[in-house]
């Protein structure tokens, strides 16, 4: 093998060329004529140094003739790009990059600086945890003394059941359940919307709060149990418009709330039963929801109605016209 050879000297004959065409590009390059006259070179040795350089792809050329010439003439510009001179059997692959950059290198471990969340590496066991040893007698492992605390998943998550007793059914889910398999993740839905009937689903929102993950994930996995069929959804009315809801199919649909239930009198006749007939009942109760942005809803029985702000700001106008004519015809 032959041995590389050494680095050029910085006051060498080539050293000495590319310092003086440092300046050059392929949009202006230098002629090499003119070269060899300012540093005071001989023809014949200024081919074999840019013949040199040129190997070594340190310099590019060009034959150009413009309209104002009279011949070809050589331009030469500096590549930028410093090769180490040797043998091709050295293996050497420094020609594809230049001398100060460096192919990237990815780490072989999780890098806190570029993806800081805690539960992507594996938790770090405890330094006073000593092996366990398992008892005469006992084969196979034995648990830990005491495991590393899970990372939570969001720092604003609430570990806890939510605030509706009605639709938790008493289950727990910590913010933890956030980073489970999908297999997993069904499970914890399938504990939250049991027992759930259609009166009292739970919205895929409802559920993401619960669990600390994104509305989108859950919505994938909640679309994958209606289709096994141990879920079922149904459109309840929303602040914005519908809002599906799922429930729990083996729990049955639920009776009406004891507000909104109507018992007909045992001697009532059907053909003049209100709740039949589907008049308005004077019993039934009229409740109002006045909310931030302006907007009303009105709730009779069943029936909700929505009013955008526009509109009731319109029949506020009309209530406050009707209020002083009943003022004025009272006196």
């Amino acid at each position: 093998m032959n041995a590389p050879h050494p680095a050029p000297d910085r006051h060498s004959l080539t050293a000495r060329i590319l310092r003086h065409i440092e300046r050059a590009t392929s949009k202006a390059p230098a002629r090499a004529a003119d070269v060899g006259r300012a540093l005071g070179i001989e023809p014949g040795t200024l081919d074999a140094a840019l013949d040199r350089l040129q190997r070594h792809r340190a310099i590019a050329t060009a034959r150009i003739q413009r309209a104002g010439d009279d011949e070809m003439w050589l331009a030469i510009w500096p590549t930028g790009i410093h090769v180490e001179t040797g043998s091709w059997t050295g293996n050497r692959h420094s020609a594809l990059f230049p001398a100060d950059v460096r192919p990237r290198r990815f780490p072989a471990a999780p890098d806190p600086q570029r993806d800081p969340r805690p539960d992507l590496s594996k938790p770090a066991a405890p330094p006073d945890a000593a092996p366990q040893v398992a008892p005469a007698g006992q084969e196979g492992p034995v648990a830990p003394a005491h495991e590393p605390a899970r990372p939570m998943a969001r720092a604003g998550s609430a570990a806890g059941v939510s605030s509706d007793p009605a639709s938790t059914q008493g289950t727990t889910m910590t913010a933890s359940a956030s980073r489970r398999l999908p297999g997993q993740l069904s499970d914890h839905i399938r504990q939250i919307v049991a027992g759930l009937t259609a009166d009292h689903g739970i919205s895929a929102k409802s559920i993401g709060d619960m669990l600390g993950v994104t509305q989108a994930t859950v919505s994938r996995t909640l679309a994958r149990l209606v289709s096994a069929g141990d879920l079922a959804t149904i459109q309840r009315p929303g602040r914005r418009g519908q809002v599906c809801c799922y429930y729990d199919p083996a729990a049955g649909a639920g009776e009406p709330d004891a507000a909104h239930r109507i018992e007909p009198a045992p001697d009532a006749d059907p053909a003049t039963d209100l709740s039949l007939s589907g008049a308005a009942c004077p019993d039934m109760t009229i409740r109002f929801a006045l909310w931030d942005d302006g907007a009303l809803d009105i709730l009779d029985g069943a029936v909700l109605t929505q009013l955008p702000r526009e509109a009731v700001a319109r029949l506020a106008l009309l209530l406050a016209g009707y209020a002083q004519q009943q003022g004025g015809a009272a006196q």
